[in-house]
């Protein structure tokens, strides 16, 4: 079967959990593992994995099948740039932690095995003509968040001194190791869907849950993306340098072994178990000839008709992304890769604290009304962005020399600004 690459892969490892939110918007916990089988069919097919994110449920309560995709992982030599779980901090053993180590140094430590005829990737930046500016803003980028990160939930809907403690004791047992581990407060704008909608205030935050094409890249192919605006020079060299199709779009493998898109993973059990998927991987089959097959008739995700957002939902989503933020630069780890200064770094500390300490003292204001109220600012989030770069590069299809995007147009010397050989919008769309 065609071997792929993955931009990023959500797996829902259980739907089992120790606790019972009431904001949960999975719905009510089921007692439900993901079948080793329809991890054994995807994994025998992927060569390269961008982000990998491991969910529930609570994952925790599944290390055996967190083992179990290590060595997988270990087994076909498969390269990963980060794994991320998500956890509500209930639950640190010594297995887990000695599990995360030795992802740890799976990733920072992998490399091509003799008998893999894969590109380095210094050869394909330079076949694209990059300055040696550009090649090592693009190394740079890549080394980003590459390893590990633990998230673990701390909100009004979960007993902070379970995070504070599974924050202490991961901290502690990583130091030395790069690992990142962060607490979020996301959790406080609440979606509404499944357990939410019963939350008072709870706000409707995923509007994209219709289906559209899954879109990838053949290697020495390229085309004007018409999913993702910021098309990046990553999926190009990685799709180049495996000699592979890679995959751009998000996925999702649910616990029932079904790939999804990955907008079906932030909505409830029962609106899930009615949605179009992609396939069934508890059988065996081919990944990229089942996207293949259900990008037929398909639009593109920026073609598709959604609802205008409300003012409240997009007020709601910066919120949302700032608390985000807020959680990931807490981590002096993230700060030293950013070169974000000590003040700067102990500024983002006390304001996660102080909106922590607002959130304690407010059990009954929701999150939206304490920045409100009181006045919380977060410019010093837009401050320590990286600027996005402008100028992308990548190889054409129809004349095999290197085309610049400008963040509107792809430009090439052989065919007219917005205009692209048929070929590759129909690679785009799983046309041979």
């Amino acid at each position: 079967m065609q071997k792929i690459l993955l931009d990023s892969l959500m797996i829902e490892l259980t739907r089992k959990c120790n606790l019972h939110c009431a904001h949960c918007y999975r719905g009510n916990q089921q007692d439900k593992d993901i079948n080793l089988s329809a991890l054994d069919n995807l994994f025998d097919q992927v060569m390269y994995i961008g982000d990998l994110c491991l969910f529930g449920g609570e994952p925790l309560l599944n290390l055996s099948t967190i083992q179990y995709i290590f060595n997988k992982l270990v087994e076909n030599n498969i390269c990963i740039e980060r794994i991320a779980i998500t956890t509500n901090g209930t639950i640190c053993s010594d297995d887990f932690v000695e599990l995360m180590k030795s992802f740890h140094n799976y990733i920072r430590s992998w490399h091509p095995r003799d008998e893999d005829s894969i590109k380095d990737q210094s050869v394909v930046l330079q076949e694209f003509g990059l300055n040696s500016v550009t090649q090592e803003r693009y190394y740079k980028s890549l080394q980003f968040y590459k390893g590990v990160m633990i998230t673990c939930s701390v909100d009004r809907f979960h007993n902070n001194n379970w995070g504070k403690d599974f924050f202490e004791k991961c901290t502690k047992a990583f130091a030395g190791y790069g690992i990142v581990v962060n607490e979020t407060m996301s959790g406080e704008i609440t979606q509404r869907e499944g357990n939410g909608k019963n939350v008072d205030g709870a706000i409707k935050l995923v509007e994209d849950s219709v289906p559209h094409i899954i879109a990838y890249l053949n290697p020495y192919h390229v085309f004007e993306c018409k999913m993702c605006p910021d098309f990046r020079l990553k999926y190009a060299v990685i799709a180049d340098q495996y000699g592979l199709p890679y995959i751009h779009c998000q996925l999702y493998l649910s616990v029932d072994g079904k790939l999804f898109d990955k907008s079906l993973a932030n909505t409830d059990y029962v609106s899930e178990n009615s949605a179009l998927f992609i396939s069934s991987l508890n059988q065996p089959c081919s990944v990229f000839e089942a996207i293949k097959a259900y990008n037929v008739g398909k639009r593109f995700c920026t073609q598709v008709e959604k609802p205008s957002m409300t003012s409240a939902q997009t007020e709601a989503l910066v919120i949302r992304s700032c608390l985000i933020q807020i959680g990931l630069l807490q981590s002096q780890i993230l700060c030293d890769s950013m070169n974000i200064s000590e003040k700067d770094h102990e500024e983002i500390v006390s304001l996660r604290n102080h909106l922590l300490e607002l959130i304690k003292s407010n059990p009954q204001m929701r999150m939206i009304d304490i920045v409100k109220n009181f006045k919380i600012d977060f410019t010093i989030l837009q401050r320590l962005s990286p600027e996005p770069h402008k100028e992308k590069y990548f190889r054409c299809s129809h004349c095999k020399k290197n085309m610049i995007y400008d963040g509107k147009l792809i430009h090439c010397d052989e065919v007219a600004p917005g205009e692209h050989p048929k070929v590759c919008v129909n690679l785009l769309c799983g046309v041979e």
